[in-house]
């Protein structure tokens, strides 16, 4: 498995970072982009960019072990002002370090590509390969055509999946532990597979939750087999890959969290608010919790804009039967599901489901006033369940009661004789 390991290189023992990693074949990877921000002050974010430019130049070439190490760049997007300031430090790298790949984030077009390596060639920098980092919607619908440019050194594709999640409008998030994410990762291998270009896992944020990480990579392996690799975060987890038996498995996705449905989002976003801020130290991400969750800005942003917009919300109720809880059938393929993610998507709207079971018409309508009271319903979609319509049809009807007799009754809703609707047990022995 090819593991690009990203790391703060601003620690003094940048030097035994590089020798660890060594240890594990990783690509070492630095930031120049979205963890290089002062998400408090946005003014401030060019010179912190520009004193970390700095730092590489001034000590990166005059690490320990270096000439054993290989090194990866993330660089800005190619219209950031940003951009050209990063070309003119990977041309002072080039050549002094073993420079394997560019980063190029927010690629939306395979002119973004062209132009980068035009880019490179002018400045004369030397590099094996360009990681083309997905992470727009724009991005994610012209990626066909973005693996189309293959006459340049395009050998992997990246996914971003906060940047996605924010500029998809989705909130909260959808990390690994999400079949959403997974389903992103599915469209993503099935265009780029088949040109046999690289795809690359999204890190996985919550760094001291091995056993997840694990399974993270059970699921990676699933869909996309040996044509991947995984960007890590810390050295454990690129050991993690390095031990990882990577045989291509029947297992389907697994250790998913579907809760994400069910909580409640302004706790939710308050508490990702506090925990941000709290354990901000200058950087553009936060580490919190017992796992040592990475928080990125970008869920750091949506969490504000979720708390300070009015954001249209739909509440929609299904009245129905076990047709909307079917037991064969996958949560997130469910009707329900597969529509509120294509709101999500289309719509940039919230769908909040309510599910009302009914067995019988004559409870159906208090039950329905009772979760209006709860939340008035937006839009009530309403199952016609065939089998009550029959029993109310018949003329004569045979049914056990509450004592388990067999009874025989006419049927005459006119004179209110309405049995079938007292008693669902209508099927008799022998």
């Amino acid at each position: 498995m090819e593991i690009y390991q990203f790391i703060d290189y601003r620690k003094n023992n940048l030097s035994d970072f590089i020798n660890a990693i060594n240890d594990c074949n990783a690509v070492i990877c630095l930031d120049l982009e979205d963890s290089v921000q002062n998400i408090f002050d946005p003014a401030l974010t060019p010179d912190l960019k520009a004193s970390n430019r700095k730092f590489i130049k001034n000590k990166l070439p005059e690490c320990n072990y270096i000439q054993n190490a290989v090194f990866g760049i993330r660089i800005n997007n190619i219209s950031s002002q940003e951009n050209p300031l990063d070309l003119i430090l990977l041309k002072y790298l080039s050549g002094r370090i073993n420079l394997k790949s560019v980063f190029l984030t927010k690629v939306e077009s395979k002119e973004h590509l062209i132009s980068l390596e035009n880019k490179l060639n002018e400045y004369e920098i030397k590099c094996e390969e360009i990681v083309a980092v997905i992470e727009t919607r724009k991005g994610f619908v012209n990626l066909g055509e973005i693996i189309s440019q293959r006459t340049g050194r395009l050998k992997k594709i990246a996914f971003g999946h906060c940047d996605y999640n924010l500029d998809a409008g989705l909130f909260p998030f959808h990390h690994h532990d999400s079949g959403v994410y997974w389903e992103w990762t599915e469209r993503i291998f099935s265009v780029t597979g088949k040109d046999g270009i690289v795809f690359l896992n999204s890190p996985f944020l919550e760094l001291d939750n091995h056993k997840g990480f694990v399974n993270m990579l059970s699921n990676l392996n699933f869909i996309c087999g040996k044509n991947s690799g995984q960007i890590t975060l810390t050295h454990k987890q690129s050991k993690l890959c390095t031990e990882f038996q990577y045989l291509r498995s029947m297992k389907h996705p697994s250790g998913l969290n579907e809760g994400i449905n069910t909580i409640n989002k302004k706790e939710y976003a308050q508490n990702i608010i506090m925990d941000f801020e709290k354990c901000n130290k200058d950087n553009g991400f936060s580490i919190a919790g017992n796992n040592r969750k990475l928080i990125s800005p970008h869920e750091y942003k949506a969490a504000a804009n979720y708390l300070c917009r009015e954001k249209q919300m739909i509440n929609l109720a299904i009245a129905g039967g076990c047709f909307t809880e079917q037991h064969n059938i996958e949560f997130k393929k469910l009707y329900h599901q597969i529509i509120r993610r294509k709101i999500l998507n289309e719509c940039r709207c919230e769908l909040k489901l309510n599910i009302i079971r009914y067995e019988r018409f004559t409870k159906c309508l208090e039950k329905i006033k009772k979760v209006n009271e709860q939340e008035p319903v937006d839009v009530l979609l309403f199952h016609i369940r065939s089998e009550q319509y029959l029993r109310l049809a018949k003329l004569y009807y045979r049914f056990r009661d509450s004592n388990g007799k067999i009874k025989h009754s006419l049927n005459l809703p006119l004179l209110k004789i309405l049995n079938p609707e007292k008693f669902d047990l209508n099927k008799i022995n022998g």
